[in-house]
């Protein structure tokens, strides 16, 4: 058995309290070090620095609720818009979040003319609207009538949602200053169905000129195949069947550069690399981008399949995050379309 001499085992003592007190030092050193260093920087003697400080926010305070134009962009543009161009935003939704609803009233919905909701469920409100179902129309052309009825004279243009869309509202009154609401136009995502049936999608959302939607009301009322239409249980393809009877025409669903305006599919299944794309350069193919990338419009306006969680994110990126030292460009307003009822 190895016997440790008692010289070996007072070395050891001696170096573990060493090491202890080297520790115990260099922890007050840095300490001290740190106090005075602050006070150093602090004071008039020190270099020019200043230290700033966040200071807490009161208990139950919320900061940067709606997150809107914390930057100082000029929106003399946009806010001309807004008071010619007056838009009723709709949601449309059996049984909305309580928590979507409140995040499209606290981002987007905010810079709507007028924004409600219409269920089946819930209380009727200043902005809530509690319409029964009907025998086949399941709740949708009740919904029409509803808008028609009462909110026809006082906008321009009709927004459509299910709730799950994030609209760029700016961007929307852009792409309408282009059409008259006296004209029957809908503007959206136009689709084509198997049987080649075009209809404008309720995911991205669309939005009906005054006078399609009187058009659309009408249909209900006289249009043969609309009523026939009523048995579909695809919303999508019902209206789109009465406003094709209804001769509303629909606008162009991309923008001046052909580059799309609305989303129907999750916006990362968008924009995300394709490995199936081919670039021309073979030893660069672990970087391949997504054409679709470059078909995104820089003025796009309806996104779908938002939670309510990511409508603030949304928010957040639009209209906050800036890069440093770029300048956006903002297009010439577009000339009017005119469309012969």
């Amino acid at each position: 058995m190895h016997v440790v001499s008692p010289s070996k085992q007072a070395e050891t003592v001696a170096k573990g309290v060493a090491l202890l007190s080297g520790i115990l030092v260099g922890c007050l050193y840095a300490s001290f070090g740190r106090s005075v260093a602050i006070q150093w920087f602090s004071s008039t003697k020190g270099p020019n620095v200043e230290f700033t400080t966040v200071p807490s926010t009161t208990p139950g305070q919320v900061i940067n609720e709606t997150a809107r134009f914390l930057v100082s962009d000029d929106t003399t543009m946009a806010d001309t818009l807004a008071k010619r161009i007056k838009i009723l935003c709709w949601v449309h939704n059996n049984d909305p979040e309580a928590n979507l609803i409140d995040a499209i009233k606290k981002t987007w919905g905010n810079r709507c003319t007028g924004f409600i909701t219409i269920t089946t469920k819930g209380v009727n409100s200043t902005d809530v609207f509690n319409i029964p179902n009907g025998k086949d129309s399941a709740n949708l052309e009740n919904a029409y009538r509803f808008i028609y009825n009462n909110f026809s004279s006082k906008y321009d243009w009709f927004l459509k949602t299910t709730g799950y869309s994030y609209v760029v509202m700016e961007n929307l009154r852009f792409k309408l200053f282009a059409y008259d609401p006296l004209k029957s136009v809908g503007v959206g995502l136009a689709l084509n169905n198997t049987k080649r049936q075009t209809y404008l999608s309720e995911k991205a959302g669309y939005a009906l000129s005054k006078e399609a939607l009187r058009k659309l009301i009408k249909g209900f009322d006289t249009g043969v195949e609309c009523k026939n239409a009523t048995k579909l249980h695809n919303n999508e393809h019902r209206i789109g069947i009465c406003m094709s009877e209804a001769k509303i025409h629909f606008a162009k669903s991309t923008d001046a550069n052909d580059k799309q305006l609305f989303y129907d599919k999750f916006l990362d299944d968008f924009l995300m690399p394709d490995p199936n794309v081919k670039l021309p350069y073979p030893w660069y193919q672990d970087y391949k981008v997504n054409h679709f990338l470059d078909s995104a419009s820089n003025h796009s306006i309806a996104f779908c399949d938002i939670s309510w969680h990511q409508m603030y994110v949304m928010e957040f990126l639009i209209y906050q995050l800036r890069p440093y030292g770029l300048e956006t460009e903002m297009p010439p307003l577009p000339y009017v379309v005119s469309y012969a009822d």
